[in-house]
Formats: C-alpha cells, sequence, structure tokens
C-alpha cells in the first residue's frame, strides 16, 4: 500500500519519499500527527481500484475520491478507437 502525502497549504513539508510504504496503522497515525504539526491540512493517497478494502477503511476516516486514474492497454485502444477517414470521404 503506497501512501502519498502532498502538502495543501501552509510552511514546511511533510511529504514521504514518494513509495513510501507505511506497515502499520500505529505508522500511519505518527505521520498524519508529524504532517499537522508543520501545518499540512490534507493527504492524498493513491489506492489500487481494486483495492475495496483499503478503499472502505480510507473513506470510513473521511477520504474521499479527488482524482481517477484510468487505464487501458494498447491493444484496447487500437481494437476501440474509431478508424480515421481519409480527407476524401
Amino acid at each position: 500500500m503506497r501512501k502519498r502525502a502532498q502538502e495543501h497549504g501552509g510552511p514546511g513539508g511533510a511529504e514521504p519519499a514518494p513509495d513510501a510504504d507505511f506497515r502499520g496503522l500505529h505508522e500511519f497515525i505518527r505521520f498524519v500527527n508529524c504532517a499537522r504539526s508543520v501545518c499540512v491540512w490534507m493527504l492524498e493517497l493513491e489506492v489500487s481500484a481494486s483495492n475495496e478494502r483499503g478503499r472502505s477503511v480510507y473513506q470510513r476516516w473521511g477520504f474521499t475520491p479527488a482524482e481517477i486514474t484510468l487505464a487501458a492497454t494498447i491493444d484496447e485502444l487500437v481494437e476501440r478507437l474509431p478508424v480515421p477517414r481519409s480527407p476524401a470521404e
């Protein structure tokens, strides 16, 4: 599980390494308290759409969807994108 903190105002910064991996609730709580102590007022985290259990926990804690990343394989795109018409048609 990767969690990403981004500063949304206030002095200082509380951004962990990009691939910070919090192994337990206590470590995450310490991070939240540290972020608050340097005036970070919002945390964002990335969670896979397939991680329903994690998303449920995070939503219970007050996280709400802020951005959605969509993905498609190149083969899917090639199959589904319209074929361009030539200018003469």
